[in-house]
């Protein structure tokens, strides 16, 4: 990925939160023919003692990344975080030299590692229950896997494999405007503010009949 020095992020506080605030990557792997193959997986980033990271994840068994994630020896999980258009209106500087011009500020994460392949149930199990945890900590009642009957998780998770990315780099651009002017940062900051409450309600889409 092109990072300009601007826009390189390198505090590992920042990017963990981002994935962890953000957990649904892109995660892409060579297929047999060569070619890539790109697909959406909630990703758990876990971090032991001696600082090494990893992402877990998990997908069904008749997936056929399955086979791939076996098989492919490197894999690149990319997280998406907020992202805008930039109007050249946000700025003071537009009225004073007219010298702006349209962008996009966004905040990404790209994580590459060896796959690793999990058909362990009590891996499974272990990991979804971290997951759900870490997704509905914000809630005030929380749910958890043990208040579905046992019986119907086993049956779910019976047909589910987990996978691991040692994580070997990571890399983090965070395209926030920080090559512009305190005054220009500010335009922006407002802009952004009025064209989030002008915005449209972005999770509707998520329900449809």
């Amino acid at each position: 990925m092109y990072i300009s020095d601007h826009f390189r992020e390198s505090d590992s506080d920042a990017i963990n939160a981002l994935i962890r605030h953000f957990p649904l990557a892109t995660v892409v792997l060579c297929g047999v023919d060569g070619s890539p193959q790109a697909n959406h997986y909630p990703l758990l980033l876990e971090v032991d003692s001696r600082g090494d990271q990893k992402l877990c994840g998990h997908l069904p068994k008749h997936d056929a990344n399955a086979l791939l994630l076996k098989q492919a020896p490197s894999a690149l999980a990319i997280f998406q975080g907020p992202s805008a258009y930039i109007s050249p209106s946000f700025y003071p500087t537009k009225a004073l030299t007219g010298k702006v011009v349209p962008t996009w500020n966004y905040l990404v994460v790209h994580a590459r590692g060896a796959p690793t392949l999990v058909d362990d149930p009590s891996w499974v199990h272990e990991h979804l229950e971290a997951m759900t945890a870490q997704m509905e900590s914000s809630r005030p009642s929380p749910w958890k896997v043990a208040d579905a009957p046992k019986e119907y998780t086993q049956l779910l998770q019976s047909k589910i494999f987990g996978f691991e990315i040692a994580i070997e780099s990571i890399e983090a651009k965070f395209k926030s405007s920080q090559n512009k002017s305190k005054a220009d940062r500010e335009g922006v900051r407002a802009g952004l503010d009025l064209q989030k409450r002008s915005a449209p309600p972005m999770y509707e889409c998520l329900v449809q009949d």
